[in-house]
């Protein structure tokens, strides 16, 4: 875990503690993105000041409650910073994902930075596309309900 996350989010008896050292933009917001066709509700966004840049820096926080914090979660965040960017108008610095263990265990945090949160989206534009080309593989082999034909025969 990188330091500045530690100091924005650390665990105490039990439980969570995010620093006042950040204004709270917004919590738990719905999304739809018009132009990629997807939705999401992304947890926590947060700004901050960042003395070394000399400028606020835009944070999204997601939780997790699983065993463990998983590769595609990148994906995910990339896919909340691009609905963020389009719904709000925000670009994201950094993203961090904080894993809840359900057990008496540690707390887990992972940052991401905006180079990541590029890649991640890139890898959810490509599985989208596969998505809907295998949407449009699965309309060839289903029976046109008129003709009783299948389609494009």
């Amino acid at each position: 875990m990188k330091k500045s996350s530690r100091r924005l989010i650390s665990s105490r008896n039990g439980g969570i503690s995010l620093s006042n050292k950040f204004e709270l933009v917004w919590t738990e917001k719905k999304m739809v993105s018009k132009k990629y066709l997807y939705g999401g509700c992304p947890d926590l966004l947060v700004k901050k000041y960042n003395k070394k840049k000399d400028k606020d820096e835009i944070i999204l926080i997601d939780f997790k409650t699983g065993k463990a914090i998983y590769e595609d979660t990148v994906i995910q965040l990339g896919a909340y910073g691009q609905l963020i960017k389009e719904t709000d108008n925000i670009d994201i610095d950094k993203a961090i994902i904080v894993r809840l263990p359900k057990d008496n265990s540690k707390l887990e945090i992972k940052e991401f930075s905006k180079k990541d949160l590029k890649l991640g989206f890139a890898q959810f534009k490509l599985f989208r596309k596969g998505w809907d080309n295998h949407a449009k593989i699965e309309r060839l082999f289903t029976k046109n309900k008129r003709s009783k034909k299948y389609v494009n025969r």
